[in-house]
């Protein structure tokens, strides 16, 4: 059986460096969608506590009748702080992606081993870089659909 030459040595190595990092991309972008939802559904549990005191306070204070929302201007706080949260997310999810894009079309120019990649999906690209926008866009919606009454 013949040794393979020095560049074809040097081909296997780059490719198995590359799989390695498309793998440890793969499970940091996982890893980071995974924390970044449940730190969001958090958050979102935390706000409904947190607003549901300063209502109860509000009323007290005589400053809301009973069963009245929560003033706008107190309410989109924390659905601001939602969506910077869910923009610095969708952004390390996104660049995770880029950096996965960017191995793989690496790993596309150098097979020596002839084990193909599977071909990229861009609605799953934006749908992980979306489903960080789910919250703070639900945290509104909620607003304007709950009856207060």
């Amino acid at each position: 059986m013949p040794t393979p030459a020095p560049a074809d040595d040097l081909r296997y190595l780059k490719e198995r460096i590359l799989r390695k990092e498309i793998r440890a991309l793969h499970i940091a972008g996982m890893q980071i969608m995974q924390w970044g939802v449940t730190v969001l559904v958090s958050l979102q549990t935390a706000l409904f506590f947190v607003r549901r005191d300063i209502i109860s306070e509000y009323v007290s204070r005589g400053l809301l009748h009973s069963g009245e929302p929560l003033p706008w201007h107190r309410y989109i706080i924390g659905s601001v702080f939602l969506f910077v949260l869910a923009t610095i997310l969708a952004r390390m999810s996104h660049r995770t992606s880029q950096r996965l894009y960017h191995y793989r079309k690496q790993l596309l120019e150098c097979l020596p081993s002839g084990i193909e990649e599977i071909g990229r999906f861009p609605e799953l690209r934006a749908l992980a870089v979306g489903v960080y926008f789910v919250f703070p866009l639900l945290d509104i919606f909620l607003r304007l659909v709950i009856r207060w009454d």
